[in-house]
């Protein structure tokens, strides 16, 4: 075979093989871009309601009561209750943020320089609010959290996080375990 020819040859597999790879490089990080841009898949109603509700083996009112005291024990201010349709809504601290200061270089006479110039960044809240609404089944009390995140510059937006939820439904649960340990009567 001429020299040409195996030139020619080795040149275009190479091409080849390197326009392959970057082929595959550029799609496998743009796939893992889009994926981690995706997260996970939304959530159904099914999921969210699951995610939301708990169960426990007692009377309404002790539920109730715990429930109260779990949510002031985290902080929560209990701005309404409904004993009778059983319903309790919070308000958690309101946690004060600052945006990103934003800064620019501007010419300075004096120094005959540049500067950097700050301007503070916009101040905005962010702060839990809950709902809670409870629901007496036989010997059961049915509870049902919704956890909304109140942010003054992003705006609202339902939490859909398991352990938050599951946090607050366990210390429920402890604390009447613990009042029924402690008062069995």
């Amino acid at each position: 075979m001429p020299k040409a020819t195996t030139i020619a040859l080795r040149i275009c597999f190479f091409f080849r093989s390197t326009l392959f790879s970057a082929l595959f490089l550029a799609l496998s990080v743009s796939g893992c871009e889009f994926f981690d841009s995706l997260g996970q898949p939304p959530l159904n109603e099914a999921q969210i309601e699951e995610i939301q509700s708990f169960e426990l083996e007692a009377p309404l009112a002790k539920v109730q009561r715990a429930s109260i005291l779990v949510l002031q024990g985290l902080g929560y201010r209990i701005e309404e209750q409904d004993k009778a349709t059983g319903f309790i809504e919070a308000r958690g601290l309101v946690r004060q943020r600052r945006a990103a200061d934003e800064c620019s270089y501007v010419w300075d006479e004096y120094k005959q320089e540049n500067v950097q110039r700050c301007r503070d960044g916009e101040r905005y809240s962010v702060h839990r609010r809950l709902t809670l609404a409870f629901e007496q089944i036989g010997d059961y009390t049915h509870l049902r959290l919704i956890i909304v995140i109140v942010d003054s510059k992003n705006g609202d937006r339902i939490l859909k996080n398991n352990e938050a939820h599951q946090s607050i439904f366990s210390r429920i649960e402890e604390r009447l375990f613990l009042r029924e340990s402690l008062n069995p009567a």
